[in-house]
């Protein structure tokens, strides 16, 4: 017997709701900690801006200006700005009101500029100042506080006052927010809680990439493999975005910064669309949308491909217009979930819920890149919404997984009842073969049209009975019995059954489980006969859909029976469900099939591989 399930549903629920609240808690909660930190101006210290947009003031210069060349700034909540590759010169006071000597850390709340210098007084120096250097552009054993956070330690005498300058550059546009650490554990301590929530982050990554690997050498499903990709660029990307690269001593500085961004963000719209395309169907569920997600893939292609165009660019904008269309990506792949759930497809609304849970998190992330402005705290939004869409895609696939190892059971399970069957009544065939080769001894002279009949069901019986449904065998040969069978509905039916076989002879050997197709005729006969108001066509047709697939359509005059709707005969569906099971047994993840109604008739469309190998 087997255990009862826990519905999928109330599993994800859980999951979810455990990795939301664990996620937040350690992203909101202990990586946003910053209560210690104090923007400046603030707590009796001042600050004064001095714009260098050309570059032109050196260190010497700036220290001769007279007071009145300082603008004094006020908005500690604000950033300091000065676009196209300029630079900003800053003045701190900073005072110390207690009796003790206070050692804290001043620092760019970011760890986007290229480069910060520090000038702090120092009577150790000939100049009496002591210059020190961060930025992504500086190597790590050339910076005074080890990390990826531009930052310097102070000192200020007890009851007394220090004057810091500061001088942030970068090469698109300097955006910097001066924020002070009265004590430098306690920024050292931001810094740990800060790593440690990337560790957890990359480390879940890293896990549903080592997982979804071993599943795709194992199932080699197409949209498996584009969610590898999608997963796999995210991952890149946000590496990039955490500067990742630097702390593991291999920094990217600018511009091949913004290279790599930019087509590690096209590379995940690419895979993303592929991924949606594939997973949700959309070829058969709604080509419109196909198209546009197959346009949108090619469009974070040539993003993909023209990144290399940031080398020689003066601005972001290249990384703008790949954050511009991934995010259109995901709309339109949200608008395609939407409808293939409205159309049956009950997976879709997995994708639907897990890049909602994306969205949410990267909304304002996105929205602070493109009015070019530093991404702040949102980031940590960002790595939430992103983690608890990966699990809950992994969850996705892992589900579907397992869905089909128990379809594959059942398919077993159903050839074996098959074959318990067949032995029934393979008890004495060649007693009824005997029996029928006698009758139409006896009626054909009498009847040519009788024992013709009489010799097909003979024929009939010998293939059916004696066949065996485990053994793969030609198109053509299943189309034979297909044909025998029909011939035998032809003389029941007469007049009111009209028959089209259309086979094309290129894909006539294409390989197939034996009597696969018998129960779609049956039905076609058996529904079509009672929903078809006069007389009832039925068309057999096979073509190539291309050089490596076989299209196999058999459809009936008709209307479509919802299960639920009353019927003139029994039926429960048991036919199809067999035939949906020994399909995914013997073609996983390599076939379609599809049924749809329009225009009076009803349509079973099954796609095949033509070169798949026989399994036992």
């Amino acid at each position: 017997m087997n255990p009862r399930p826990t519905p999928f549903p109330l599993l994800l629920g859980t999951v979810l709701a455990v990795a939301a609240a664990g996620l937040a808690l350690l992203l909101a909660g202990a990586a946003g900690d910053r209560k210690d930190m104090h923007p400046l101006p603030g707590d009796g210290a001042r600050t004064e801006i001095l714009p260098d947009p050309d570059r032109r003031l050196a260190w010497p210069d700036v220290l001769a200006l007279p007071a009145n060349d300082w603008e004094p700034w006020t908005r500690s909540t604000d950033y300091i700005h000065i676009a196209k590759g300029g630079a900003i010169w800053v003045r701190v006071t900073l005072a110390n009101p207690s009796p003790d000597t206070l050692t804290g850390v001043i620092a760019d709340a970011e760890f986007n500029l290229d480069r910060l210098d520090c000038w702090t007084p120092d009577a150790a120096e000939p100049t009496g100042w002591r210059q020190r250097t961060a930025g992504e552009i500086v190597p790590a054993h050339a910076r005074d506080i080890w990390g990826r956070q531009p930052a310097f330690y102070v000192t200020v005498p007890p009851q007394g006052e220090t004057v810091i300058y500061l001088r942030a550059h970068d090469r698109f546009s300097v955006w910097f927010r001066a924020v002070w650490w009265p004590e430098a554990r306690a920024f050292h301590a931001a810094q740990l809680r800060g790593i440690l929530a990337d560790a957890i982050y990359f480390g879940i990554l890293i896990a549903l990439l080592v997982y979804n690997t071993v599943l795709w050498v194992r199932l080699r499903y197409r949209d498996l493999g584009f969610y590898l990709g999608y997963l796999g660029s995210v991952a890149l990307f946000m590496s990039l975005l955490r500067s990742q690269t630097y702390l593991l001593g291999l920094p990217l500085i600018p511009p091949a910064f913004d290279m790599a961004a930019a087509a590690t963000l096209a590379s995940s719209g690419f895979f993303m669309a592929q991924f949606g395309r594939e997973f949700l169907g959309l070829s058969t569920i709604s080509p419109r949308f196909d198209q546009i997600a197959r346009s949108a893939g090619r469009l974070n292609l040539v993003i993909l491909l023209g990144s290399v165009c940031v080398l020689w660019s003066t601005t972001t904008a290249w990384v703008q217009f790949a954050v511009i269309t991934v995010v259109i990506t995901h709309g339109i792949l949200v608008a395609a979930a939407f409808v293939a759930w409205r159309r049956g497809a009950g997976h879709a609304r997995y994708f639907l819920l897990s890049f909602g849970l994306f969205f949410a998190g990267s909304a304002p992330y996105a929205w602070r890149w493109q009015m070019a402005v530093p991404l702040g705290q949102t980031a940590l939004f960002v790595l939430l919404g992103s983690a608890l869409e990966m699990l809950l895609l992994s969850l996705m696939l892992a589900d579907r997984f397992a869905r089909l190892e128990h379809e594959r059971f059942s398919a077993q399970l159903s050839e074996e009842k098959a074959r318990l069957a067949l032995l029934r009544y393979q008890l004495n065939p060649h007693f009824l073969f005997n029996a029928l080769n006698s009758i139409y001894g006896l009626v054909y002279p009498h009847s040519r049209a009788a024992g013709d009949l009489v010799r097909r069901l003979a024929d009939f019986c010998r293939e059916t009975f004696t066949g065996d449904a485990t053994q793969w065998r030609p198109l053509a040969e299943e189309l034979a019995t297909l044909r025998l069978y029909l011939d035998l509905e032809q003389a029941r039916w007469q007049h009111r059954l009209a028959v089209e076989f259309s086979a094309d002879s290129s894909v006539a050997d294409t390989r197939l489980p034996a009597f696969l197709l018998l129960p779609l005729v049956e039905n076609a006969i058996k529904h079509g006969g009672a929903t078809s108001p006069d007389v009832l066509s039925v068309r057999v047709a096979t073509r190539p859909l291309d050089a490596d697939t076989t299209e196999i359509e058999i459809a009936n005059t008709g209307r479509w029976l919802a299960p639920d709707e009353p019927r003139t005969s029994p039926s429960h569906g048991i036919g199809l469900a067999n035939l949906r099971a020994r399909l995914t047994r013997n073609f996983p993840g390599t076939h379609r099939f599809d049924i749809t109604h329009r225009d009076g008739w009803v349509s079973l469309l099954l796609r095949l591989p033509r070169h798949a190998p026989a399994r036992p």
